[in-house]
């Protein structure tokens, strides 16, 4: 009697093939230029945005955020017409202007007599900083270490703070210039001590800083 043969089906040894994916990362544009201030006069905020020009895959890294927006002053205020022009910023060192005290009269402003302004505060307005680059700068500021950073190519941070604002302007800081044109400053305690400037860029508080694009923070406060 014939048995009956079974072929058993070859067993196929199927090679382990690892499939490799690559990691992409979210790829962005550069940020575009900011946008004007969108008010033309008093406290307003601009903004600037960047494109996604390659979505992440596989675990890459994800897409920061596409809009940054920072605080900005609007100088075009329709009753002084180009009025920031032809203001002068009257500064006072940062370290002697202690007006976050309780006691106004420990501010130094009391103490040289010169009176913080009266007029209504615009409880949405906060206090903000100017950066400007010096153009010109008399000697005498030489002669007071506290007034040694007012020279000629140094940038110097200025904070406003809400007390010294003026309605009538907008709600901010007299003297506060305007972009890329010079405009004349004075210090009030030395006022042998003056010049010219520029100014470059300008924030409000960020995170907790009121100075964010300075490192160090004001250098001077308006008065």
């Amino acid at each position: 009697m014939k048995r009956k043969m079974y072929v058993r089906p070859n067993v196929l040894k199927c090679n382990k093939i690892n499939l490799f994916f690559s990691v992409i990362d979210c790829v962005m544009s550069e940020w575009e230029s900011w946008s004007e201030c969108d008010t033309e006069c008093g406290n307003g905020m601009m903004t600037r945005k960047r494109q996604v020009i390659k979505t992440p895959a596989n675990g890459g890294k994800h897409c920061p955020s596409m809009v940054q927006k920072r605080a900005c002053m609007g100088t075009r205020c329709p009753n002084y017409p180009g009025s920031a022009l032809k203001e002068t910023a009257m500064l006072l060192p940062a370290s002697l202007a202690s007006n976050r005290l309780s006691n106004e009269s420990q501010d130094i402003r009391h103490n040289l007599k010169y009176r913080l302004s009266k007029e209504p505060v615009d409880l949405d307005s906060k206090e903000y900083c100017v950066l400007f680059e010096v153009m010109k700068a008399t000697k005498a500021c030489r002669k007071v270490s506290e007034y040694s950073l007012l020279r000629e190519g140094e940038r110097v941070c200025v904070r406003c703070d809400t007390q010294v604002m003026r309605q009538s302007l907008g709600f901010r800081c007299p003297g506060h210039g305007t972009m890329d044109r010079a405009t004349r400053w004075t210090v009030l305690s030395a006022p042998h001590c003056h010049g010219k400037w520029v100014r470059l860029e300008s924030a409000g508080q960020q995170d907790g800083h009121s100075c964010p694009m300075c490192k160090k923070g004001a250098q001077f406060v308006f008065v």
